[in-house]
């Protein structure tokens, strides 16, 4: 008898670690796979620590294997308060069977949302050992909403080594397990880290599917990222393959010129500006200058100064400007200010309205520290912008401009938005002012039936 209850008691021992999900988890030991941030300072005290996990990692098995003697039912208790190596810790310890039993739990729960949160803890910490059959339990759930956050949960949480067979599971599942566009949203995603491991599997996955669905974007992208690392040549060629009227061609190629930026910064920007004079693959210049920025500011600056189009260049340095005005607005506007004349005017308005959009009163000195074309350009802009806010302080703005066609420009800007949200106001102060007659008279008429 006393044999007997030794078992039940290393028995109870083994499954207290689950049931204290459900009462608190104060006696949980924490994961096995915790280390050092820094090996070379690990003390006696550490190992001394380590080996009494492992003592009762070997315990808490051995006992496991009394399961079927076991009469308390393991239950998973409120597991969304408990951190994820602790979930992991415990999870990786029980046989499929008892992993199962817990799965059946959460299929016999309610469809609310909490029971979808601890089908996410639960199935993210079962993938992270047991992708696989995590997968094929997670498609007996009750719902295909249930299904679905299962799904979803172990591909996130899964290597990316084996998402390639989650991939192919999820495309073998009934047509009703799960809606078409829940079904696409997780083979995209799949798909898409599939690409981490083996992009031209990946592509050659997605090309038998055959679709262009517009959960299936980030996949495209991915894969032409990672190919595109990996082989520049190859990926772009897949990547025209797609070439079309939908999104597929563009965000592929996207990709593909992004990787082989990485493998060879000259050659995908020597493609970027070779082929900035056709429309539609304009949009890869800009993508690729602001992915530039985020790592050297200064080659992107000098890459958008190579284009040997105008308006691409107008429209990636006013990409820029909006970049760099992120963290520094001032900055930004100023460096827009000294650009040269033929891009100058538009990428100085997309700065300082920028600016504004952030800090309406920060522009007001830095205007006055302007002289010629510059200052005249910058008022025009923050004028503009001003005008829905405080319509009298845009207005007097505007006639501080120098230049005669920008401070008439200016005035009908701001003037027609006065008059369209109060034109009594507006026109007092038109009237009143000290513009001239000719002046006036434009600006009445702009007013609603004027």
């Amino acid at each position: 008898m006393k044999r007997l209850d030794r078992k039940f008691l290393a028995a109870a021992l083994g499954i207290g670690l689950l049931v204290g999900f459900a009462v608190g988890r104060s006696t949980m030991t924490r994961s096995l796979f915790h280390r050092s941030s820094d090996a070379s300072s690990a003390t006696a005290d550490a190992a001394a620590r380590q080996s009494k996990r492992l003592a009762a990692l070997r315990a808490n098995r051995a006992a496991m294997r009394l399961g079927d003697e076991i009469p308390a039912r393991i239950t998973l208790g409120d597991i969304t308060t408990v951190p994820f190596q602790e979930l992991y810790g415990v999870l990786s310890t029980l046989p499929k069977e008892k992993l199962k039993e817990l799965a059946e739990q959460l299929r016999q729960l309610p469809d609310e949302l909490e029971t979808r949160n601890k089908i996410t803890a639960f199935y993210k910490a079962w993938a992270h050992f047991d992708a696989p059959t995590a997968l094929q339990t997670a498609s007996k759930l009750s719902t295909t909403e249930e299904k679905g956050t299962a799904a979803r949960a172990v591909i996130d949480s899964a290597d990316a080594a084996v998402v390639a067979g989650l991939a192919k599971q999820i495309s073998d599942w009934p047509p009703d397990a799960v809606s078409p566009a829940q079904r696409n949203a997780l083979l995209a995603s799949a798909t898409a880290k599939w690409a981490q491991a083996s992009p031209v599997d990946a592509a050659k996955f997605l090309d038998s599917l055959n679709t262009a669905d517009v959960h299936f974007m980030n996949a495209f992208q991915q894969i032409g990222l990672n190919w595109g690392a990996a082989d520049p040549a190859a990926a772009m060629a897949w990547a025209k393959s797609h070439a079309g009227p939908s999104f597929v061609s563009s965000v592929a190629v996207n990709g593909a010129l992004l990787g082989w930026w990485q493998k060879d910064r000259t050659g995908a920007e020597n493609y970027a500006i070779s082929n900035v004079s056709n429309i539609a693959d304009r949009q890869l210049a800009f993508s690729l200058a602001t992915n530039i920025w985020s790592t050297d500011p200064q080659r992107a600056i000098d890459f958008v100064n190579r284009l040997p189009d105008v308006e691409a260049r107008t429209q990636a340095d006013s990409m820029l400007a909006i970049q760099m005005g992120m963290n520094d607005p001032q900055a930004a506007s100023s460096w827009a200010a000294n650009l040269p004349n033929d891009v100058r005017s538009s990428v100085l308005r997309s700065a300082v309205s920028h600016w504004a959009s952030t800090d309406l009163a920060g522009p007001a000195a830095w205007l006055n520290t302007l002289t010629g074309p510059p200052r005249d350009e910058a008022i025009d802009a923050y004028s503009s912008f001003v005008a829905r806010s405080d319509p009298s302080a845009a207005v007097t703005w505007a006639t501080s401009i120098a230049d005669q066609q920008t401070r008439a420009q200016a005035l009908d800007r701001v003037a027609t938005i006065w008059l369209s949200s109060d034109s009594k106001a507006a026109s007092s102060w038109i009237q009143s002012s000290s513009l001239t007659v000719g002046e006036k008279q434009r600006l009445l008429a702009l007013r609603p039936g004027g």
